[in-house]
């Protein structure tokens, strides 16, 4: 029995060895993560030494079975425990994932392994912070309080706190609450010189790397961004093996062929291009169990597809729909209630800035119901032409969804002069559908006029964004 007990484990180790998913889940078990092999290593340490920023999956697999304090802190003859194995290998997001699971956060503090306090902690404290603050606060609360240099610390979470909505609760202070203004005045400036790229009009891959950017993505590596930027390419990878219910699934695959069909990037039926765009949307219906999958999410997906590989594209358009500045799920859910209201903001400015629109609007018995739910669902993507579609998007990424208002009276403003004389329903529908600004009477002078305006727009303060 015991020669039967070494040899299971013996093949358990050697699965890990060769990143063997199928055999490694088969084999699991509570009785394998207290075997000990050469070193007093158990089966974790072993999975923590081969793990790298690429390969993951095996110390995943693990934690799925593996999640008690005493099993996930272990050490091995030298004193090592998994953690302390992470750190040393500088795989913070890992280690992070560790710590949440329940990991002893003791080899946090040990200087013989970070070297002088506050090496790492400001990244650890960011990735904790991002994945179970709520459920572990006295570990970001210990970080703060035990670290020496914790201004940097806070200055690196800052942006982490604004993009979660998370104000640290215990793990900050009324200090620490200063130093975060601070950072977040600096964001700011920042998103100046940022905005001036936008106004240069920037392509390829300058555009790519201010959009991550702007979307607080970006940034050198090992920065708070980065940090986020790779967690969210890791949950797409993840949720490729979560299921999700058969209505959805169907519901996706029946957009696909729809979206952008006369678009040489998307032309091959089901080829690499249409099967990158299911997965994004995908992986978004996983995570956002309350909207799961709407039609207007594929135009948007299929823009970012169209500048980044799909594990990049997922990121950014996560953060579109989930991040407080955009937030475009508002629109989606409770029943396309937020849309809806977002529609009676259009009309009162209208009103306000287009009062001869207004007017005729009312004579045509025409309400912004038949226009605004496909401008903003798709963010224009399919009504304004791509090279002023992308100024669009990086003015939208600089200022958030305010950007969808003030587009809006831009295009009804440019369009007044054609729809005034219009007593037909369907003209009016064409000229609102945006038909005219694939035409070549929609000059770049026009555009030009059309994103001044759209800078210079300021929304009412009568008028809240949601």
């Amino acid at each position: 029995l015991v020669n039967d007990e070494e040899k299971e484990e013996e093949t358990l180790a050697e699965a890990v060895r060769r990143g063997d998913l199928e055999q490694l889940s088969s084999l699991l078990s509570e009785q394998s993560a207290t075997y000990r092999y050469e070193g007093g290593r158990t089966i974790l340490h072993l999975a923590c030494e081969g793990a790298t920023e690429e390969e993951t999956g095996t110390l995943r697999a693990m934690l799925r079975v593996f999640n008690s304090e005493e099993i996930l802190s272990i050490e091995d003859d030298r004193g090592r425990s998994p953690l302390s194995i992470l750190l040393k290998k500088q795989l913070f997001t890992l280690a992070a994932t560790l710590v949440n699971n329940g990991a002893s956060a003791d080899p946090l503090f040990d200087e013989t392994i970070n070297g002088p306090l506050c090496a790492h902690h400001s990244q650890l404290l960011g990735l904790v912070l991002t994945t179970a603050h709520t459920e572990r606060p006295e570990v970001t609360k210990s970080i703060l309080t035990t670290t020496k240099k914790w201004k940097k610390g806070v200055e690196r979470v800052a942006p982490i706190i604004s993009l979660h909505g998370n104000d640290g609760g215990s793990a900050q202070g009324e200090v620490e609450e200063k130093m975060a203004k601070k950072m977040m005045k600096k964001e700011k400036r920042s998103k100046k010189t940022l905005s001036k790229m936008v106004m240069k009009c920037a392509e390829g891959e300058d555009r790519r790397e201010m959009w991550r950017e702007l979307l607080g993505l970006g940034g050198e590596q090992g920065s708070v961004g980065v940090c986020e930027y790779q967690r969210l390419r890791e949950e797409y990878a993840d949720s490729l093996a979560n299921s999700l219910p058969a209505k959805v699934t169907l519901e996706i695959y029946k957009d696909i062929p729809r979206t952008y069909p006369s678009e040489p990037f998307f032309a091959v039926p089901y080829g690499a291009s249409q099967c990158a765009l299911y997965h994004i949307l995908r992986a978004y219906a996983v995570k956002d169990e309350d909207i799961r999958y709407t039609q207007g999410m594929a135009s948007v997906a299929g823009i970012l597809l169209m500048h980044f590989p799909v594990e990049d594209a997922y990121p950014l358009f996560s953060t579109l729909f989930q991040h407080p500045k955009f937030c475009f799920r508002y629109f989606f859910k409770d029943c396309m209630q937020g849309l809806l209201d977002a529609g009676d903001r259009v009309t009162t400015l209208v009103q306000l800035k287009l009062p001869k629109v207004g007017a005729w609007m009312k004579q045509c018995s025409i309400e912004t119901s038949y226009f605004i739910p496909r401008w903003f669902l798709e963010l224009y993507a399919t009504t304004l032409p791509p090279h002023f579609l992308y100024r669009v998007w990086d003015l939208l990424f600089v200022r958030g969804v305010e950007v969808l208002y003030a587009v809006a009276i831009a295009l009804l403003d440019y369009l007044q002069p054609q729809l005034l004389p219009v007593t037909d329903l369907s003209t009016a529908f064409a000229l609102l559908r945006g038909d005219v600004f694939s035409s070549s009477a929609f000059t770049k002078i026009h555009q030009f006029k059309l994103l001044k305006a759209v800078a210079n727009f300021k929304l009412p303060p009568s008028l809240p964004l949601f």
